[in-house]
């Protein structure tokens, strides 16, 4: 790769062990251009970033970055669109896979492959790392490639162009999180007692969706009045399991069962609707129907609830036992120290696998993935800007800000999965399941802390057995995942929702809106 003056100076600064010193105009001792990059943040997070940046600007203080809140997913993905057309692009921006695959079908080459940056001898990973200044101490951080979590990097890979498989790095991991099964003690424990058996083999049920629906069906048969009957109508969105995202619920199921839904290197890679696609599909929803109807399970947009209906606030107020949400959503399934409502203490379990396909009640096909649980969670996107020290520039701040303490530093602040396998080892990360002291909401941290470290524990469990899935990324993949979304709560909410025609009629639907979204 071409080096330029400038960040052959930063790695010898760098590779010494020593911060470089500011001058009056930003630029660093060595006299060289200093550099701006523009970041594109999700509204309102902006902010988020300020550590990491002013870390970042300490080890390479000729590079600046400006963090701006850009809007809303959907939006950042409008201007970057809007902006290849006329040049006006960021150096990097928060972003899905699904926008990234727009980008590389309508202007190939302005997206920053980063596998050159990677693995290069000199600002690769694990290369030259550099000593920030955090909090007035000296932290020398490293970036060892094989310290990555290897899926999440694969996410960035898995593109597919007019069916053709793209070779090269053109999305980077940064919030990763995914979903995880949520689980009311109290009200597990008080079912085990009434069945004579102890909470931790209903707990072993829960590893299986057989065994969640029959934990299912015995919770209705042990408190009726609250259970029974079909929630939207009749008890106020309750139900023993919710499941927050309709659309990941039917995504998911296609993965564990191994019916069709995508496949981008196809020709027509919408398969959730013609063919074996479609008679598949027919029975899962069919099969779902039926749970719901008999008040098994409700889902965000089936609770009845309409559009305010938040799932993690149902399950904080014993709407559910169980529920299925992300790693984000795990602040919210217990209330604040508030008179009248009850705290109770939560377990975190993995997704429940397929063990048999329970939709047909026959053996798992070869296409199967029992265990698949979702990969989710924004990464970075960089583009290129023709300017060799600014792209080098901008893979710097990416390496640097996904380094081992400052990727601690980010998962600690909220809920997100780390990106390397070494922050589970740092004591930032250790610290952050200690109940405080001195609290406003002491009930509340009783139950939370010890979930934390409960629910990072499962995401550890889904990497080292790789179980995380993510479904394959071309021009169109996001409309198609929307449309497909409409399938479980369209066939739910309509009457008679397990009629084999009214069921046809809706995948139909949906199918056809699946196809308008792929570009002609």
């Amino acid at each position: 790769m071409k080096k330029t003056a400038l960040l052959l100076s930063l790695v010898t600064l760098v590779g010494a062990g020593t911060l470089a010193s500011c001058n009056g105009n930003g630029g660093d001792s060595t006299g060289d251009e200093s550099i701006t990059l523009t970041f594109w943040t999700r509204n309102g997070t902006a902010e988020y970033y300020t550590n990491l940046i002013e870390a970042f600007e300490t080890a390479y203080p000729n590079i600046h970055v400006e963090a701006e809140d850009a809007g809303e997913y959907g939006e950042i993905d409008q201007k970057i669109s809007q902006g290849i057309a006329v040049g006006n692009l960021p150096n990097l921006a928060i972003t899905y896979p699904d926008y990234v695959a727009g980008y590389l079908k309508s202007a190939p080459g302005r997206v920053l492959e980063m596998s050159q940056y990677m693995t290069d001898p000199e600002v690769g990973f694990g290369q030259n790392d550099p000593v920030i200044t955090y909090e007035g101490e000296q932290i020398q951080l490293h970036t060892d490639a094989d310290d990555m979590i290897a899926q999440y990097l694969d996410e960035g890979r898995n593109f597919t162009i007019d069916g053709e498989k793209v070779e090269g790095q053109y999305e980077l991991p940064l919030s990763k999180s995914t979903e995880m099964l949520f689980v009311n003690r109290t009200i597990l424990t008080d079912l085990a007692d009434s069945l004579g058996v102890t909470y931790d083999s209903i707990k072993e049920k829960l590893a299986t969706w057989e065994g969640v629906w029959e934990v299912c069906e015995k919770l209705k048969a042990y408190d009726a009045a609250k259970w029974n009957g079909t929630p939207a109508d009749t008890n106020h969105g309750r139900a023993p399991l919710i499941y927050e995202d309709d659309t990941n619920f039917y995504i998911t199921l296609t993965q564990q069962l191994g019916i069709p839904y995508v496949d981008g290197e196809a020709e027509n890679p919408v398969l959730f609707g013609a063919g074996q696609g479609k008679t598949q599909t027919r029975a899962l929803l069919q099969n779902l129907a039926t749970k719901y109807n008999s008040g098994l399970f409700v889902t965000g947009a089936t609770a009845g609830q309409g559009d305010d209906y938040y799932a993690t606030s149902g399950f904080a107020n014993y709407d559910g036992a169980m529920i299925i949400t992300t790693t984000a959503g795990l602040s919210w399934l217990n209330n604040y120290d508030t008179d009248g409502y009850e705290n109770f203490p939560i377990d975190v379990l993995p997704m429940p696998a397929s063990s048999t396909d329970w939709v047909n009640g026959t053996a798992l096909s070869a296409d199967a993935n029992p265990d698949a649980v979702i990969s989710q969670g924004p990464g970075v996107v960089c583009f290129s800007t023709g300017d060799e020290a600014v792209n080098e520039a901008t893979w710097l701040f990416y390496k640097t800000i996904t380094s081992d303490f400052l990727n601690a530093q980010w998962v600690a602040a909220g809920t997100y999965a780390p990106v390397r396998q070494s922050v589970y080892e740092t004591e930032t990360f250790e610290n952050m399941f200690t109940i405080p002291t001195e609290s406003n909401k002491p009930k509340y941290d009783q139950v939370f802390y010890p979930a934390k470290r409960a629910m990072y524990d499962v995401i550890e469990t889904y990497n080292e057995n790789e179980m995380t899935y993510t479904t394959d990324v071309f021009p169109g993949s996001g409309g198609v995942r929307n449309a497909a979304g409409g399938l479980l709560p369209g066939v739910i909410n309509s009457e008679n929702n397990t009629d084999v025609a009214i069921i046809d009629s809706l995948i139909d639907q949906y199918y056809n809106a699946a196809i308008e979204e792929l570009p002609l």
